[in-house]
């Protein structure tokens, strides 16, 4: 290495062409340096789950959000909702890549059966720029569909 160089690499350009950036600017370790590709912490890579309608779901139009462990290099998807009655309900993502962020729309209506519904991604769907995949769901990946709406209690007056 040139005198005076204490870091390691630092392509930055690679990164956005869903390439692994290498761009780990590591210090010198001892008195050798690292002359391979940058290491990178290998395994699946996960997803989480939330509602903008929390569980018990209600009906209407629900915003589903998938936060992904590591940035991915394709667009996620589609998920699949499985209701209770095992009818199946696809969500389109929509979203920047590479990201982390994909958001979606589930129409919960009277052809969604109450009861618990579970999402579910297609297997190796989440793919990150180093080729680590995977498809499961740490959290949320299951809700409470109740599209009944609360009754009003029967002592509830509204007005003076």
């Amino acid at each position: 290495m040139p005198a005076g160089r204490t870091t390691s690499i630092n392509n930055i350009v690679a990164g956005p062409h869903g390439l692994p950036s290498y761009a780990d600017n590591l210090p010198l370790s001892g008195l050798a340096w690292d002359i391979g590709a940058a290491e990178s912490a290998a395994g699946a890579v996960t997803g989480s789950i939330s509602l903008s309608d929390p569980s018990p779901t209600a009906a209407g139009s629900v915003t589903v959000t998938l936060v992904t462990s590591a940035q991915v290099v394709q667009l996620p998807g589609p998920i699949s909702f499985v209701a209770s009655n095992g009818s199946v309900r696809s969500i389109v993502l929509i979203g920047t890549v590479p990201g982390t962020i994909f958001n979606g729309t589930l129409l919960v209506d009277s052809t969604v059966q109450d009861g618990v519904g579970t999402f579910a991604l297609p297997l190796g769907n989440l793919v990150d720029g180093s080729g680590n995949s995977g498809n499961t769901i740490v959290s949320g990946s299951q809700t409470l569909i109740d599209e009944t709406a609360p009754l009003r209690p029967s002592n509830l007056r509204l007005g003076p």
